[in-house]
């Protein structure tokens, strides 16, 4: 089953985390749903909270090859280093939401 592709959808961080580290130790390449929804252009509305900034810039760098418009909100897990990098990964594309 080299390079098999699994779609990895679930509302629980950790869980969509382990399991995708350990599909990708078996050979898997594992995509998430936002992740899909941004390489093909659709918008998003990000929880930054429930993310890690790992699976953030991953998301952000999929909206910027598919032009797709992403909103950012719960800020106050990320740097200001963290956010200048997102929106040098996106420009123009990345709005970050502060009334959450």
């Amino acid at each position: 089953m080299a390079n098999a592709k699994v779609l990895l959808v679930d509302d629980d961080n950790t869980i969509r985390y382990s399991l995708s580290m350990i599909l990708e130790q078996h050979g898997f390449k594992v995509s998430s749903a936002a992740k899909q929804i941004a390489d093909t252009g659709g918008g998003l509305t990000l929880d930054a909270s429930t993310l890690t900034f790992n699976q953030l810039r991953d998301i952000t760098t999929a909206a910027s090859s598919g032009k797709a418009k992403i909103t950012v909100k719960n800020l106050t897990s990320l740097t200001s280093l963290q956010l200048g990098e997102l929106s040098a990964l996106a420009p123009g594309l990345i709005v970050f939401d502060l009334t959450s």
